[in-house]
């Protein structure tokens, strides 16, 4: 068994345990140097927080553990496959590298597809020339 074979284990084993306790079964690893240094599974059944996946949780918590947002020598191992939310997490984090066990495709044969309202994202201009923008580098420049 390889370290990758592990550690994809360990994010299927913990969908697993989630499952038992009444959750879907998604979770997930972070990894550096190989150590897994920070791990979760979905928790939006405990919380009703519908942002709670395993995935955006571990990362989360591997940048606290860490004390760093840059998580590019970090790489994320889900049960299944990363959602864009979780991907773009991932981005935000600097993690370049996924694996997963199982495809979208697999969990739409047992589940409903959520049906995704569009959201309509318009500009509404303050009219003062963004200077929140301006304000926030000024104060990057000068910190």
């Amino acid at each position: 068994m390889t370290a990758d074979d592990r550690y994809i284990r360990a994010a299927i084993d913990l969908a697993y345990k989630n499952v038992d306790a009444g959750g879907r079964p998604f979770g997930s690893v972070v990894v550096r140097n190989g150590q897994i240094v920070s791990e979760a599974a979905n928790e939006s059944h405990l919380c009703g927080d519908p942002t709670a996946h395993a995935e955006f949780l571990a990362v989360k918590r591997a940048g606290i553990a860490l004390g760093t947002r840059d998580l590019s020598d970090c790489v994320v191992y889900a049960s299944g496959q990363p959602c864009p939310f979780c991907m773009a997490t991932m981005s935000l984090y600097g993690i370049r590298k996924t694996f997963y066990g199982y495809t979208r495709e697999e969990w739409r044969k047992v589940t409903v597809p959520l049906d995704y309202a569009p959201v309509d994202a318009q500009v509404l201009s303050p009219g003062d020339d963004a200077p929140l923008y301006a304000y926030w580098k000024q104060q990057q420049d000068a910190g």
